[in-house]
């Protein structure tokens, strides 16, 4: 008939990818149509579904009602795929499957060696900073005989402006480098930086007169905290799974080893005096630099995905 026709047709034209429709003119599988006006068109999912169907709406339609009743899953419990955590991504991916434990969190990061090799290369710059600040004030008294009154506020200003001048103008550096040269810029950055502290440092502590002392402090000290918003990006790219418990694994471990570093000034300064014992503080600096120089490049190495093998089709 020109019904049965219809029917046909509409069922061909929706159905598609092993699923078919039929159409319900009526409203007698549920739907609300009248006469055509508003039908409903009912969707086979399964090859149960359709043994279930019944050629007509007849007294099998209650047991198909409870058998997809039963089988029905909403959309609202549909899976949702974890977000995989990307050793390579930004520093705002989200971990995949973190650590229940804080103690393995921290083991994981310690088996790290590009964790390692960072975190061993600020701990470098530390032990030089903690060591130069904490024998800054004994320094100008001892060396050039300097009332507090006179170095005080000169030092007050020139430490925390150039330290704010480093850090804030290395993250600045390290991000335009990461589009400039994202392979090698942020090693080059911070080795070159740790590398040319070192002197200025030197000359800071071996001048003649405190100005000129003064004078090559300030980029000196700038360029030493050029490390620290490079390297806080670097120690999450170390553990993306924990990049939180990576950060203050990181800093525990540098504050931890850093207070050794005025005490090793203090123990050299007995036998060499204060002013060449402080040639420690240039020493760390260059020895940072170098470390991380290698630490970048393990990191590197590290995060680099494996080369993918392009299998010839047969």
């Amino acid at each position: 008939s020109s019904a049965q026709n219809s029917q046909s047709a509409a069922a061909a034209a929706v159905g598609g990818g092993g699923r078919s429709f039929t159409w319900d003119p009526t409203g007698a599988l549920g739907g609300g149509g009248v006469g055509g006006v508003e039908p409903l068109a009912r969707e086979h999912g399964s090859e149960e579904e359709d043994a279930l169907a019944p050629a007509s709406t007849g007294p099998a339609l209650p047991a198909l009602t409870a058998y997809k009743a039963a089988t029905y899953e909403p959309a609202t419990k549909a899976k949702v795929r974890p977000m995989e955590a990307q050793r390579d991504g930004p520093a705002t991916t989200l971990p995949l499957r973190p650590a229940d434990r804080l103690d393995r969190a921290m083991l994981e990061c310690l088996r790290s060696p590009s964790f390692l090799a960072v975190t061993g290369a600020a701990m470098l710059s530390d032990l030089g900073g903690w060591s130069l600040i904490a024998f800054q004030s004994a320094f100008y008294e001892r060396t050039f005989d300097l009332a507090p009154a006179v170095y005080n506020p000169m030092l007050a200003w020139i430490i925390p402006l150039s330290g704010v001048i480093g850090g804030l103008g290395g993250g600045w550096l390290c991000d335009k480098l990461a589009v400039a040269a994202p392979r090698s810029g942020r090693r080059w950055l911070l080795a070159g930086s740790g590398l040319a502290s070192a002197p200025l440092i030197a000359a800071s502590l071996l001048a003649p007169d405190y100005r000129l002392s003064l004078l090559f402090l300030f980029p000196g000290f700038a360029l030493s905290e050029v490390f620290r918003a490079p390297t806080a990006i670097m120690t999450r790219e170390t553990a993306p799974a924990s990049p939180s418990v990576a950060a203050a694994c990181h800093l525990a471990c540098r504050n931890l080893v850093a207070g050794l570093g005025p005490l090793a000034v203090a123990a050299l300064a007995e036998r060499e005096g204060l002013q060449h014992a402080l040639l420690f503080v240039p020493t760390c600096y260059a020895l940072s630099g170098v470390g991380f120089f290698f630490a970048d490049f393990k990191l590197q190495q590290d995060v680099q995905p494996p080369p993918q093998t392009l299998n010839p089709t047969p």
